[in-house]
């Protein structure tokens, strides 16, 4: 078994240990985190006050949301920075190797072990991994959840997620305007 399947699973394990319940994976991990529920819902288990609501709704940028949110609580749990994905990774699945090093990484911390050793396999992995996306595309991508991120960064004071139906249309509108803009200056 090559040590991609290894971290794969050891990664699947934590997570199923955690919520209590298999997965169903279906031969893709990527689709069936990309959503950020279920990594919602981790953070949910272990401490709730940090991850209060997630949102379900199939929304790119919902989705992005939540494991932003995955990323900031798994930071406040005590996941070294180096030890984190970036949203791109998982949403993309342009590096799930580093994915599953934060969640390997994340199942240390809890269980009160030092994340310390991940750091150069991180790395090292990352950027050795070829990319599946051709540049062309990766670029649009990259630079629409490049402008999640930072209109998250932004936002950092705004806590709870959205609800109801006219926050998520302002919210759509806001995200298409910075969108427009970012085109029009690139």
């Amino acid at each position: 078994m090559s040590n991609y399947q290894n971290e794969e699973k050891a990664a699947i394990n934590f997570i199923e240990s955690t919520l209590g319940e298999s997965l169903s994976i279906n031969d893709n991990i990527q689709r069936t985190l990309r959503s950020g529920v279920i990594l919602c819902r981790i953070i949910q288990k272990v401490k709730p006050e940090l991850m209060p609501r997630i949102s379900a709704r199939p929304l790119p940028f919902l989705q992005m949301e939540n494991i932003h949110n995955f990323l900031n609580a798994s930071k406040e749990l005590g996941v070294k920075p180096d030890n984190l994905f970036q949203t791109s990774d998982l949403y993309e699945g342009t590096d799930m190797n580093k994915v599953f090093h934060t969640l390997i990484s994340l199942d240390k911390v809890l269980k009160g072990e030092d994340d310390d050793n991940l750091n150069i396999e991180i790395s090292n992995n990352s950027l050795n991994k070829k990319q599946p996306n051709s540049n062309k595309n990766r670029s649009k991508h990259v630079s629409t959840i490049e402008i999640f991120e930072q209109s998250q960064r932004n936002n950092s004071a705004r806590v709870s997620p959205i609800d109801d139906d006219k926050e998520v249309e302002q919210y759509v509108i806001f995200f298409f305007k910075q969108l427009i803009i970012f085109n029009i200056f690139n």
